[in-house]
């Protein structure tokens, strides 16, 4: 797999911050709340939108045994992580997740960082950090 360059990654996010958002709220908007949340399925849609839009390679990533999925792209210098954070559309008590009322998410809400690792770790299923 050729990885991109990290400045090119970032450029091809930055515009598509409100696509990537309202996927993600269409997905909230439409979760069945109680047991689990909708990161992981907020991760893959972020993941099917960031290939269909500028081909990016993205893929789901959660800590093992952890609670919050998150998105990760592999470039040449490391990885960028896309994620919208789980304290801004649900509250946790253990495993039940609660929507906040009327809870919208905003394209500031979307945190794109740069993680200075192996990439080729980033593709590992054992990855954690």
């Amino acid at each position: 797999m050729i990885l991109p360059n990290i400045d090119d990654v970032l450029a091809m996010i930055e515009p598509h911050r409100d696509t990537l958002v309202h996927a993600a709220q269409e997905i909230i908007n439409g979760w069945d709340w109680g047991l689990g949340g909708c990161c992981g399925e907020i991760a893959r849609e972020i993941c099917d939108k960031l290939d269909e839009l500028e081909g990016l390679a993205a893929y789901p990533h959660g800590q093992d045994g952890g609670e919050h999925t998150w998105v990760v792209l592999p470039t040449k210098q490391g990885i960028v992580e896309v994620d919208i954070p789980w304290q801004i559309y649900e509250t946790r008590l253990g495993y039940c997740r609660y929507q906040p009322t009327k809870m919208k998410v905003c394209p500031n809400d979307l945190v794109v960082e740069f993680v200075d690792v192996d990439p080729n770790e980033a593709l590992d299923e054992n990855w954690d950090y």
